[in-house]
């Protein structure tokens, strides 16, 4: 038997345990215990059964948005630092090999779309879009991002889940119970799980006066198609070729494009909408709420005049949690994540998904059996923080969409930041895998968990805080805006040469004479914590060998 086919009869078999368990036709005693569902539960149950203990995955009650996944994720440099990271120390080269589009499985590469661009065009009701109101950050061709199909990444994930030992069953938890030992899930179709710890991994809906809905269009017409390129003045790459957010005052509309590039063989659009109280309408249907807010963005409507929804919504107004969920918060052998209900922004809800991955495995593998609550109430700490943080973007950017100049404003210190940080998880994972010690990247210092340049959570802190300031009309919007890109200009962490406090340097393409001037101003102005993070690679884009 070659090791496919043993491979392969395995998985059958570990699937036809889980099966048994799931129909009452056995019971399960495990170590972990994951309640919930998709790739960032499948990714965390295979870290911690590659790490040896024994896992199973048992579906909520009420499946995440009520219907079928929707719109597909984005990634970033700093998200794909974080795959490398999870692949490298918990032992899975596959998950490294999400961290370039070339380097993913065929299967995902297949049905994904590539990523030349993070674009953003901001629109006013019932005007015609202003080219000026427009941003995009071009790729770099060495980064490879790529906006990953959601279903076909769960189906990957939960694949390698059971491939590394995991047992993922089918039948839905029904109710459980915890005890000073550990806890017992009971299925709905008679079946249960003893653990003796539990991750909460089930569905919640999205905070209180906020709503995303996603679904799979087919016939979506191109951006550039709807306006022509040339009406920009810039050199632009067509929209269609990677993610763009189309903000409007409350709101945003994500768009990803699948068959954009030369390997795909997927079609389809992912669209994704997120809108604050302003369009909040209880009992809504979503596709009313889509044409309530398309009949006031004429270039948006025309975008998606023929286009036809091929899924069913993801709904996180639709959500309905475990009623047990959140009751055991405090519990020492219970881990409460929210890992499914983030709105696609940003490429955050990859990202955090990804963080919540290393946080929450990091503390099961290290966590004593007979006395977890040290281990887990740190990692409860970090991914509380990690939520918070995510929740304070999305709360910044909402109130950022009433005016250009403040979204204009903001993206430029989201992009400082996610630059740094994804050169400094490098430089962090890189002396990790050096010295063989890893217990550095589980501190408790909040959403900046890793060794960053000292004045940037400062410099991100201040930035959502003007923004949070015209939220509450404390500070007229083009005055927050002014400040932050008054910051950019002034703080000595960043760049020159990217003009981040420039508002009318609106389009970023990492060149290679801009390359060359990042590397002398590295080596002569640039802070000391700053210099260590650029390395050869960093800067003159050559990459390093593949991580398997």
């Amino acid at each position: 038997m070659s090791a496919v086919d043993l491979m392969q009869a395995l998985e059958g078999k570990r699937l036809a345990e889980a099966d048994a368990v799931a129909h009452g036709e056995a019971a399960l005693d495990v170590d972990v215990a994951i309640v919930g569902e998709g790739a960032v539960v499948s990714l965390l149950a295979a870290a911690v059964a590659r790490g040896g203990r024994s896992v199973a995955v048992v579906p909520p009650v009420v499946p995440a948005g009520g219907a079928a996944p929707g719109a597909d994720l984005s990634t970033v440099p700093y998200s794909s630092e974080l795959a490398l990271l999870i692949g490298e120390r918990f032992g899975l080269p596959e998950v490294s090999s999400l961290a370039l589009l070339e380097h993913a499985p065929a299967e995902l590469r297949a049905a994904s779309g590539g990523k030349t661009s993070l674009g953003f065009v901001h629109h006013r009701p019932r005007r015609t879009q202003d080219p000026a109101e427009t941003v995009q950050f071009q790729v770099p061709g060495e980064h490879a991002e790529w906006q990953p199909d959601r279903a076909a990444l769960d189906a990957w994930a939960r694949s390698l889940a059971v491939a590394k030992g995991a047992r993922v069953l089918t039948g839905a938890a029904a109710a459980r119970t915890t005890t000073a030992e550990g806890a017992e899930i009971r299925l709905a179709e008679g079946g249960s799980v003893t653990a003796r710890l539990l991750v909460d991994a089930s569905p919640a809906g999205a905070p209180a006066g906020r709503r995303t809905i996603s679904a799979d269009f087919e016939s979506v017409t191109p951006y550039e198609h709807v306006v022509a390129m040339r009406r920009y003045g810039l050199p632009l790459r067509p929209w269609s070729r990677g993610t763009v957010t189309h903000t409007f005052p409350g709101g945003w509309l994500q768009v990803t494009h699948r068959g954009n590039h030369d390997l795909a063989r997927g079609t389809g659009t992912g669209i994704a909408l997120t809108v604050g109280p302003e369009h909040v309408v209880e009992g809504e249907a979503p596709d009313a709420l889509l044409e309530r807010v398309l009949a006031e963005l004429p270039e948006l409507r025309a975008q998606l005049a023929k286009a036809r929804r091929a899924t069913d919504w993801h709904d996180t107004a639709a959500a309905v949690s475990d009623p047990e969920a959140g009751t055991a918060d405090d519990d020492p052998r219970v881990l409460r994540l929210t890992p499914g209900a983030h709105e696609p922004l940003l490429a955050r809800e990859l990202t955090l998904g990804l963080e919540l991955v290393h946080t929450a495995a990091a503390a099961l593998l290290a966590a004593d059996l007979d006395d977890p609550a040290a281990a887990l109430a740190g990692a409860r700490h970090r991914a509380d923080a990690l939520l918070a943080h995510h929740d304070r973007i999305v709360h910044a950017t909402l109130a950022a969409t009433q005016s250009f100049p403040l979204v204009n404003a903001l993206l430029r210190a989201w992009l400082l930041g996610s630059i740094l940080e994804a050169l400094a998880l490098k430089r962090a994972r890189l002396d990790a895998a050096a010295s063989g010690d890893w217990t550095p990247l589980d501190t408790d210092a909040g959403a900046f968990w890793f060794d960053v340049p000292a004045a940037l959570p400062a410099i991100v802190g201040a930035s959502l805080a003007d923004a949070e300031d015209a939220a509450a009309r404390r500070t007229p919007p083009t005055v927050a805006a002014d400040r932050i890109f008054a910051r950019l200009r002034e703080e000595r962490i960043v760049p020159p040469l990217y003009a981040f406090g420039d508002p009318d340097a609106r389009v970023y393409r990492f060149t290679l004479p801009r390359r060359l001037r990042m590397l002398l101003w590295a080596t002569t102005v640039a802070p000391a914590d700053f210099r260590r993070l650029l390395t050869k690679e960093n800067v003159s884009g050559s990459r390093p060998p593949q991580e398997r």
